[in-house]
C-alpha cells in the first residue's frame, strides 16, 4: 500500500471487516479513501475513523454489483459484469479503460474467510 500517499483510493466493501481494515491502512499511508458499500451505519462509522487518519475520506452507500448504482458514481465507467467473472471482469475493464490516463486499478481479493456475513 506504499506509494499511495496523496492518491484517491476506492475500496468496495470498505464498511466492514477486511475492506475496513484495508481502507484504514490506505488512510494511514496518506491516501484519500472512498469507501463504497451497502451498510450505511457501518460505513459512516468507518468514515468517521478514516477522517481522523487522513485529511479527507468519504462513504458512498451503494452496491458494486448494481451497474446503475456503480456507474452513477463513475459516469461512463465501463462496467461489464458477467456471472462467471463479476469482480475480476470489473477490475480488468476499469484498469484497461483508465491505463492511458495513468490511473492504476487493482484489487485485493482474498479467498473465503469467516466474517459476520458468512
Amino acid at each position: 500500500m506504499k506509494g499511495t500517499n496523496g492518491k484517491i483510493v476506492f475500496v468496495t466493501g470498505g464498511e466492514n471487516g477486511l475492506g475496513a481494515t484495508i481502507a484504514k491502512k490506505f488512510a494511514k499511508e496518506g491516501s484519500q479513501v472512498v469507501i463504497f458499500g451497502i451498510y450505511a451505519v457501518n460505513g459512516e462509522k468507518v468514515d468517521s475513523k478514516l477522517n481522523s487518519l487522513c485529511e479527507d475520506s468519504m462513504y458512498i452507500k451503494g452496491n458494486v454489483l448494481s451497474e446503475a448504482c456503480f456507474s452513477s458514481v463513475f459516469k461512463g465507467f465501463p462496467i461489464y459484469i458477467a456471472s462467471n467473472h463479476a469482480v475480476n471482469g470489473l477490475i480488468k475493464s476499469a484498469a484497461i479503460e483508465y491505463a492511458s490516463s495513468g490511473i492504476s486499478i487493482n484489487a485485493i481479493a482474498p479467498r473465503t474467510m469467516k466474517t459476520p456475513l458468512v
